[in-house]
């Protein structure tokens, strides 16, 4: 009885924290990953976030899915979710998520991103102390890896586009 003690106490705390991660399906096909994102979540946009009265606030400015308008404002959330996306600074970003009482939630596992950090894929890692690359050579790999990224980023905007065209003009029929 005093061993089950000792070990119980170690699995609450051992399954905690596991609940706490989040854990994010790998991206293996871009466009599959976007297309099912585009079925899964309920508002899709461009917008800016901005600060006001302390708080972070997103400003629609091009809708491709949701119901929402342009230069609607919207409240950026949080929940207390591990999976829960942070907003946390100002700037332009595509939002991939859900909207409750004019208050936009969006996950980690989501493809919400802001433009000047566009990162869907995880960055190149750091390298090795004993690494042959130069701090150039370094700085030119992390630079290729910005610009493919935002050409991804360019390539879905474009891609929901078109997908928005055709849902406009299906619906119509």
């Amino acid at each position: 009885m005093t061993k089950l003690k000792r070990i119980l106490p170690i699995v609450f705390i051992l399954q905690s924290v596991y609940g706490l991660a989040c854990e994010c399906p790998p991206i293996k096909d871009h466009d599959l990953y976007i297309e099912s994102s585009f079925h899964y979540y309920s508002y899709i946009f461009i917008g800016e976030i901005v600060k006001r009265d302390h708080q972070l606030w997103i400003e629609v400015q091009e809708v491709f899915k949701g119901n929402v308008k342009v230069g609607q404002i919207l409240k950026a959330g949080h929940t207390a979710d591990s999976c829960a996306y942070y907003f946390d600074r100002e700037g332009m970003g595509l939002f991939y998520g859900s909207v409750e009482e004019k208050e936009f939630f969006a996950t980690l596992c989501s493809p919400t991103r802001m433009f000047d950090k566009p990162y869907l894929y995880a960055p190149p890692p750091p390298p090795m102390p004993n690494s042959p690359n130069t701090p150039e050579q370094e700085k030119k790999e992390m630079k290729a890896y910005e610009n493919t990224e935002k050409k991804r980023l360019e390539y879905e905007i474009e891609a929901l586009r078109k997908k928005t065209k055709l849902f406009d003009v299906d619906s119509k029929k």
